[in-house]
């Protein structure tokens, strides 16, 4: 049965891994289903300080997502105006994208949106369709910088839970 619940628990870690990329918060059901085992073993393998290390990566990891996409906009010239047309355009982007094609279509839509909305709102405080191009370019490789990374503290994350078990 131990090894049963391993092979379990080795297959939420994966699978909470390929979702962040799909806008699942896939380093918090890292956190979570660590928890969970820490809990079931009474804390022997994963301890509480380890939870712990992991609560911070998780939050890290949402802090370091959302401010990319934000640093990449400004990096590239985008106005206050410009980043708040890519949080909405983001959201609106992923909410249409879940509808046209689940999961895939929430990354891909989140991406466009974030592109568009800054990009549009370039446009409409006058900014020349360079200048909003490029602000929109920045906010999606802001995105992609910040998804990426995220995905990188979820390996980390991983990595320390399954030095602890093994």
């Amino acid at each position: 049965m131990h090894l049963a619940g391993n092979i379990i628990f080795i297959i939420i870690l994966v699978a909470a891994l390929f979702a962040i990329p799909l806008g699942i918060p896939g380093t918090f059901i890292i956190f979570l289903a660590s928890l969970i085992y820490g809990l079931i073993t009474h804390f022997s393998q994963i301890t509480q300080t380890l939870i712990w290390i992991l609560l911070g990566i998780a939050l890290l990891g949402e802090l370091m997502e959302y401010f990319a996409g934000i640093f990449g906009a400004k990096k590239f010239g985008a106005s206050r105006v410009g980043i708040i047309g890519a949080i909405v355009g983001g959201v609106l982007g992923g909410i249409v994208g879940t509808g046209i094609l689940p999961l895939i279509g929430s990354v891909i839509g989140l991406l466009i949106g974030a592109f568009l909305g800054a990009f549009l709102m370039e446009l409409a405080i006058k900014k020349k369709p360079a200048q909003a191009l490029r602000a929109g370019w920045g906010t999606f490789a802001g995105r992609i910088g910040g998804i990426l990374t995220k995905v990188i503290l979820g390996i980390v994350m991983i990595t320390l839970v399954l030095v602890k078990i093994f």
